[in-house]
């Protein structure tokens, strides 16, 4: 006894500390009404917070969004514990209201550390249960035994079939009972309408009412299944449910054009009664089924089209998961009849589907894109079948058809335009232009021209005049030295001046002021030929559009001369055309070519021995602004006019002035590689010029050069306007076999055949013009067959890594 006083009275003193037991924590009596009390509404069974529940044993041990709320034992390490004494307004829980009272914190801390005992009690069993997989939809089918009629009511009507035995029996509580049957004609109508959409017409109303066949009825079922309106009727509700429309939809709602065909595809399955299971594969997996159409199903609601989007970063992700938030929605509410979308954002409260279920699921269709694709079918096949099976006989005809190119004019040939002022000097001044009238009639602007007379030289769109008389009026200096040619070219004009008694005057020395050497190329009149004063009226020209003057002699510093005549009505002035030659007089009409094209130039010659052939260019395009580029220079030989000698792979080796790049895909390498297109091309290194050239294994016999820019037509710059193609047997000495100035300029009307059929002797075959048809019309039906049918449908590349976003955001 005298121990036990001292030692309270050394306590009480402070001279021994005290040694008192505190009771365990009692988690039902103090930490759940706790964390009901100041926890529950934003973290309890209706709202869940960040992912958080903090009212029931499984929930709050797995923890929310920022991971476990508390660390058993280690409350210094609690999630719980630092929110609850965090001085963060945007930390701090509660969010709103006073902070937890001292002692309430205290003791969560201590029930913590003391191993945060949560004894599993019968709430924490049925908060485990989630009530949304309770719901009715969600629960496994099971057998129903089919009720028996007993009821007076149910056995007054007797039953169909085991449907109408569960709707009798709802009936009876009720005591109601069946409609009567529908009379015959009222059936025939409800079949077609329910079937097919559409009322039957009257006599099969009447066919069917006067029928006395016993299986008249189940006749009509197999009928409308049959029809294809059956397939168009029951597309729509497919077509509706999956949003299925011909445009892109909000605003602009732009049309789709090849949406229809997945609308098609869907009523062909439903006339060929597709299986079920193998229509869904299809719209899922299409393209590796066979079945590109059915891939519109993905893709068939709204989205926003590249223009609706904005050009930031943000906007650009958001309108991506808004499209394939269209596709996740579209899937699960057709085929689950579930929707899924709020998932995007939040679990859901009703149905047991999570946001990671959703962006799981949106990982199936992270590859999916909005876009045309190419249906590959039996059909597709068959298209290519027929187009490959046409390449022989187009071979055949191109053949033909370049067998009629002229030869190419080694020597000058000159078009000189009253509005080239390198030419021209105008000695009076003209009242004009004038504009040439619309149209691609005779001496119209866009004139092609005929067998018999060339079109519209100048370009089609002014004609100088002047209505001076008796005075020169301008000079043309060709600048050149030769025996040309010459012929005059009117356009038609809008000023409605006739010309009269135009005279052409050639002054051979270039000294206007010395008369002596200036003498009367031709008197030419615009409504008939020189000298001609009879037949046709004035307002119908005799001439055919280029008139022939003669063959003059000129030398560097000659002039052409246009001086009036004496009848004082005006003058026109529209093209002068002079071409070398060695004849003793001119022709018709001028030799002249297709302008230059930048998908394939033919450059024929007659024979001649070459082992080098080199291709000059003096101008391109776009006034010199780019270094010229060819796709592929080729030559024939005329031991073989149908193979291309010139390939690199035959040991032809290639050299230029200067390439624009040594590496990529403009290359002189791809000059002779048999590949076309500015993918496999070569470009010079000087604006407007540069030289390629081919060295043959040995001298060759060739008869033609082909060449373009870019046969697959996908650029056009680049292109050498003004160019010249020689040959050397030794690479000394040169010849030039083809030059640029036979050619029509660029921009002038013409027509290809009739352009041909100009350059042809007069004895030449009159089947052109029908090679050149049947060749059109092969062509233009190959590529039919070669261009794919495109659907709009689900375009598939990798998928991109997808990501569980909180809130959706």
């Amino acid at each position: 006894m005298r121990t036990i006083l001292t030692a309270a009275l050394l306590i009480s003193l402070g001279i021994l500390p005290a040694v008192v037991a505190e009771e365990p924590v009692r988690f039902e009596e103090q930490i759940r009404p706790l964390l009901l009390k100041h926890c529950g509404e934003c973290h309890g069974p209706k709202n869940q917070e960040s992912g958080l529940r903090l009212d029931a044993r499984h929930t709050a041990l797995k923890g929310g969004d920022s991971g476990p709320s508390f660390v058993i034992g280690k409350s210094d390490e609690s999630e719980l514990l630092r929110r609850l004494l965090s001085s963060d307004p945007d930390e701090r829980m509660p969010p709103m209201g006073p902070a937890l009272p001292a002692d309430d914190i205290e003791l969560l801390r201590r029930w913590i550390d003391e191993g945060a005992d949560w004894p599993e009690s019968d709430y924490d069993r049925e908060a485990a249960k989630d009530p949304r997989l309770q719901h009715w939809a969600f629960q496994p089918l099971n057998h129903v035994a089919i009720p028996a009629v007993t009821s007076p009511v149910e056995a007054a009507t007797a039953p169909l079939n085991e449907i109408d035995r569960f709707i009798l029996i709802s009936l009876s509580g009720e005591r109601l009972s069946l409609n009567p049957e529908a009379d015959p004609r009222t059936l025939v109508r409800r079949m077609f309408l329910d079937m097919t959409g559409l009322p039957p017409t009257f006599e099969r109303i009447s066919a069917f009412t006067t029928s006395n066949e016993p299986n008249k009825w189940n006749g009509l079922v197999e009928e409308m299944l049959a029809s294809p309106r059956y397939g168009e009727r029951w597309a729509q509700h497919w077509l509706d449910v999956v949003r299925y429309a011909d445009t892109h939809g909000f605003e602009v709602n732009t049309p789709r054009d090849h949406a229809w065909r997945y609308r098609d595809y869907v009523i062909r399955a439903l006339n060929e009664d597709t299986p079920y299971d193998q229509f869904i594969r299809e719209q899922l997996a299409g393209d590796v089924l066979g079945a590109d159409e059915a891939t519109g199903f993905m893709v068939a609601s709204a989205v926003l089209l590249p223009g609706q989007i904005g050009a930031d970063e943000e906007s650009r992700r958001l309108a991506r998961q808004d499209a394939l938030d269209e596709i996740i929605v579209g899937t699960s509410s057709t085929l689950l009849g579930l929707t899924v979308g709020c998932a995007r954002c939040h679990d859901h409260k009703f149905d047991p589907i999570t946001a990671r279920d959703y962006y799981s699921m949106q990982a199936f269709f992270a590859g999916v894109d909005y876009g045309d694709r190419p249906i590959r079918d039996v059909h597709m096949q068959q298209r290519l079948n027929e187009a490959a099976a046409m390449e022989q006989t187009i071979a055949v005809l191109q053949q033909k058809l370049q067998s009629f190119e002229p030869l190419a004019c080694s020597g000058r040939t000159l078009i000189l335009d009253e509005e080239d002022m390198r030419f021209v000097t105008f000695l009076k001044q003209p009242n004009g232009p004038g504009t040439n009238p619309v149209g691609s009639q005779r001496g119209y602007q866009d004139d092609p021209g005929s067998a018999e007379r060339i079109g519209n030289i100048s370009r089609g769109r002014y004609t100088w005049w002047n209505n001076v008389s008796g005075e020169d009026v301008m000079t043309w200096n060709p600048g050149v030295a030769g025996r040309f040619s010459v012929w005059i070219s009117w356009g038609a004009h809008g000023s409605g001046v006739h010309t009269r008694d135009a005279r052409y005057v050639l002054d051979r020395d270039g000294d206007l002021t010395t008369k002596g050497d200036q003498s009367d190329l031709a008197r030419i009149d615009q409504y008939y030929a020189a000298g001609v004063r009879e037949g046709e009226t004035e307002q119908v020209p005799l001439w055919s559009g280029v008139l022939p003057v003669g063959i003059v002699d000129l030398s560097a510093t000659s002039k052409l001369i246009l001086r009036s005549g004496d009848t004082g009505t005006g003058i026109t002035a529209d093209v002068i055309v002079l071409q070398e030659t060695a004849a003793a007089e001119s022709g018709a009409l001028p030799r002249l070519r297709a302008p230059v094209s930048p998908l394939q130039n033919t450059e024929r010659f007659a024979p001649v021995t070459a082992r080098f052939v080199r291709f000059t260019s003096f101008e391109t395009v776009n006034s010199n602004q780019h270094e010229p580029c060819i796709d592929e220079l080729e030559l024939y030989a005329v031991s073989d006019p149908s193979k291309n000698i010139a390939l690199a792979s035959r040991g032809v080796v290639a050299t230029s002035s200067g390439n624009y790049s040594d590496i990529g895909i403009h290359q002189l390498k791809h000059v002779n590689d048999g590949l076309y297109g500015n993918s496999h091309s070569w470009i010079s290194n000087q604006q407007g010029g540069g030289w390629v050239q081919l060295e043959l294994p040995e001298p060759t016999e060739i008869d033609r050069i082909v060449w373009g820019r870019d046969r697959d037509g996908k650029f056009q710059d680049r292109l050498a306007l003004r160019y010249e193609l020689s040959v050397s047997p030794d690479g000394e000495s040169w010849t030039t076999v083809a030059r640029s100035d036979d050619r029509f300029a660029q921009g002038t009307p013409f027509d290809p055949v009739q352009t041909l059929l100009r350059n042809q002797p007069g004895d030449a075959p009159t089947e052109l013009p029908a090679i050149s048809a049947e060749l059109d019309g092969l062509q233009s039906e190959k590529s039919r067959l070669e261009t794919p049918q495109m659907v709009y449908g689900g375009t598939f590349r990798d998928p991109d890594v997808t990501w569980l976003l909180r809130r959706g955001d």
